[in-house]
């Protein structure tokens, strides 16, 4: 069949278009009526490439593994391939789409949505995340035979504990002997790690540093036996963290064939989607259903691993499927990026593959390299803004990252050094929430949430990424809600707070004598959303909110960090890596580590030493993010040898001190 006929047929099947109009005058006619085409330009069949509708009219009978160019359209043809699947899906059970984020599955079903005029495509189909999966259909249901949970009430279901809770029932479920000098691990602080070379416990408690001295210790006979004894209780209590899961996951379907088959039964056809994310456990649990005829199409970049901390390994996916030998089909045309940035990101990954960019190059030089002074991070964006004026960039849609959250503070408009201490940190809420800037209400939102929740919510531990809510507040909308209406009442004019120009000990005399009140105002605001009894909002006393040593006849004001005003960087997004993967901008700078101390992955070095390691990855993630213009930022001291390696890979290189 050619590719005008296959765009015929799939046209007449995921368009309803009559046999009496060709494909190339649809779009103009009986398109105009049709709610899947009306809305764009052209024809959203037509304009697909061979390699793209190969893949959609692939056989949904044989394992398939589709590798993905970064740009290549890879959603909406997955979207395409499953709608095409449903519309002509005949067969008992259903097929499922899996993808690693919510918000990942969210563009899938909106692509299915489209592509099958169903609002939302259902049973038998499921389009959702592989943890939901293996939880709803496996773990949920079946894992007490394997935990011997008895139940509440008829209900067998395992309820989830992350690993940094540290509530007090979990004292019932800790370890008999002490790991390392550090304490008894609970049970939710580790995992049996299992792996193609064998298994081993990992702690991941969230405590940076008992983690890394119980990891590094040599378990004894008796401690593996105590960890053991400790995990057995707390799974047959009905409790697991999501390591656990897959682990019971793979144990069931292992021990219980019959149930493995009528699981393949159920799902005969599965899509994995961004698959270079999968664990070696996780293809264990797939290889299974697969034993039992389910087929597997996996779709994905090798070269976009970026998760070595949940022990991904691109590797482990390769042989999986060159060993069960899945049929390889490309999409190598990349519509997202032109082609010199192409090029750029193929020589960091060592890639030899054959990429054509489908996108017209528009700025004269779109791979730059800026070289700043170690010491003057905080300034990037300030001269990426003005680069991007320049050169016609649109800021809006452009970003700033660096590997981790620590190099991204340095640069946000909150300041060039963190704020240390409560005392600091709530000056630092009100001065960033006055200032009204975009990502600064956003930084002044962590500092207040810290705030409170170490003062008000002590005994509870807090999650950092959602504001610091308390994990006794269900609801994390509402707690940022609550932090919104107790910042406002702060800053009002008529409050003593707000008066950032007092001396110190002023201040914090009005801290200790209003900031109680204005927290109380607040409360029935999470009171609805609390799954326990919320403390009461006293009012702080000399020892919970003291004066700073030595700065009390100094001005608070004068003594807070710096921070980049709204004309300098415009609002500017400046994330991580990991936030902006998947995404498509029009410009990006990615920013070096000051130095090699204290990071595996973050300095610009890395990513050159060795394109088969997560380094080099991390770099080729954010560096294929781009449309127009790729930036590296990378600091002072830079000898001439390292220079020509960066023009080698295809940059222009500026200095950031000058005039670009």
């Amino acid at each position: 069949m050619s590719n005008l006929e296959k765009a015929e047929s799939l046209a007449r099947t995921i368009c309803g278009k009559p046999d009496t109009v060709k494909v190339n005058e649809c779009h103009r006619t009986f398109g105009q009526r049709n709610p899947l085409c009306n809305e764009y330009d052209a024809c959203r069949i037509l304009e697909k490439s061979q390699e793209q509708i190969d893949y959609v009219f692939s056989s949904s009978t044989n394992n398939v593994f589709l590798s993905a160019c970064p740009g290549s359209g890879k959603t909406e043809v997955v979207g395409l391939k499953a709608a095409y699947t449903i519309h002509q899906w005949n067969q008992p059970g259903g097929m499922a789409v899996l993808t690693f984020t919510n918000n990942a599955a969210d563009i899938i079903n909106r692509r299915l949505s489209q592509f099958t005029g169903i609002e939302k495509p259902g049973y038998p189909h499921f389009v959702g995340t592989i943890d939901s999966w293996l939880h709803g259909y496996i773990a949920h249901p079946f894992a007490h035979l394997k935990t011997g949970y008895e139940g509440r009430d008829g209900d067998r279901s395992i309820r989830i504990v992350e690993n940094s809770t540290t509530s007090d029932f979990l004292y019932s479920f800790r370890a008999k002997y002490v790991i390392a000098g550090t304490g008894n691990p609970s049970a939710n602080q580790y995992h049996l790690e299992v792996g193609p070379t064998g298994q081993k416990y990992v702690f991941s408690s969230g405590n940076q540093v008992a983690d890394t001295a119980r990891n590094a210790a040599p378990l004894q006979a008796y401690q593996i036996s105590d960890l053991n004894r400790t995990k057995t209780n707390f799974w047959k209590s009905g409790f697991a963290t999501y390591q656990d899961v897959e682990i019971l996951t793979l144990d069931v379907l292992s021990q219980m064939p019959i149930l493995c088959r009528l699981l393949a039964n159920r799902f005969p056809f599965m899509i994995i989607d961004e698959c270079q994310d999968l664990s070696w456990i996780q293809i264990q649990i797939l290889d299974k259903l697969r034993q039992q005829g389910t087929v597997l199409h996996l779709v994905g970049d090798l070269n976009q691993a970026i998760y070595d901390f949940k022990r991904v390994n691109p590797d482990l996916v390769k042989s999986f499927t060159e060993t069960q030998n899945f049929t390889a089909l490309p999409l190598s045309n990349n519509y997202r990026s032109c082609q010199p940035i192409i090029n750029i990101c193929h020589r960091v990954v060592g890639s030899t593959s054959v990429e054509k960019s489908e996108r017209t190059q528009s700025v004269e030089r779109p791979g730059v390299c800026v070289i700043f002074p170690a010491n003057q991070m905080h300034l990037l964006p300030v001269w990426f803004g003005k680069y991007l004026n320049q050169i016609g960039c649109d800021k809006n849609k452009s970003a700033i990252v660096a590997r981790n959250w620590n190099n991204v503070s340095k640069m946000r408009p909150s300041s060039n050094t963190i704020a240390r201490g409560p005392q600091m940190g709530l000056a630092m809420a009100l001065h960033l929430w006055k200032s009204g800037e975009h990502q600064a209400i956003d930084d002044a939102l962590k500092y207040i949430g810290r705030f409170v929740s170490d003062k008000y919510f002590s005994e509870y531990s807090a999650n950092p990424r959602q504001h610091y809510c308390p994990e006794c507040i269900a609801s994390q909308l509402l707690w940022r809600l609550f932090l919104y209406r107790v910042l406002n009442s702060c800053c009002i004019e008529n409050s003593l707070l707000s008066d950032l120009n007092q001396t110190w000990s002023n201040w914090s005399k009005n801290v200790r004598g209003q900031f109680g009140g204005i927290v109380r105002a607040h409360r029935r605001v999470i009171l609805d959303s609390s799954t326990g009894i919320l403390p009461e909002f006293l009012d702080l006393d000399g020892n919970a909110f003291r004066t700073l040593s030595q700065m009390g006849s100094k001005t608070v004001l004068k003594t807070l960090p710096p921070f980049n005003k709204r004309e300098e960087v415009d609002n500017l997004r400046i994330t991580t890596i990991h936030s902006v993967k998947g995404e498509t901008l029009d410009a990006i700078l990615l920013v070096s580590a000051p130095s090699k101390q204290g990071t595996p992955d973050g300095h610009w070095t890395q990513w050159l030493e060795d394109s088969t390691k997560e380094a080099a990855r991390l770099a080729y993630v954010a560096s294929s993010r781009p449309k127009h213009l790729l930036a590296w930022a990378i600091p002072t001291p830079i000898n001439e040898p390292a220079k020509k390696r960066i023009r080698d890979i295809g940059f222009h290189i500026i200095e950031m001190n000058n005039k670009p």
